[in-house]
């Protein structure tokens, strides 16, 4: 599973100095879309899987008679070591990859310099390879 310990958040962050009416809150700091730490790692939604978790796929959709499914939530989060020989998981952030969760155009627009870098990295990449 590809993984990431950082993200830049989708909104600004606010610092509260004190509260100086009911609802109205002094403000120390401002910092729009920070780059911040994740505790535990945040999955991709990028999966390799070897021929006996495709298995495993395979015989869920028979036996839940569905030919759709949530990978994350219906498999993952359901099987236990005995299923998983290896289950590892690939830090992009160690490495200095940068990987986004594109949603809409809008992400793109508003991004735009991260999404850049991303696609630098993966022309780089392909750069190499010829």
């Amino acid at each position: 599973m590809i993984t990431r310990s950082n993200r830049i958040e989708e909104t600004g962050r606010v610092s509260i100095k004190n509260r100086h009416l009911d609802n109205l809150y002094i403000a120390s700091s401002f910092v729009e879309k920070p780059l911040i730490e994740i505790t535990d790692q945040e999955a991709s939604g990028i999966y390799l899987f070897t021929h006996s978790i495709l298995n495993v796929l395979t015989t869920y959709g028979v036996s839940n008679q569905t030919k759709v499914f949530d990978i994350a939530s219906d498999i993952l989060t359901r099987l236990n070591n005995k299923v998983f020989v290896k289950f590892y998981s690939y830090n992009l952030t160690e490495v200095g990859v940068n990987w986004a969760n594109i949603e809409s155009p809008n992400y793109v627009e508003r991004n735009e310099f991260y999404v850049t870098s991303i696609i630098d990295q993966m022309n780089a990449v392909v750069e190499k390879s010829i």
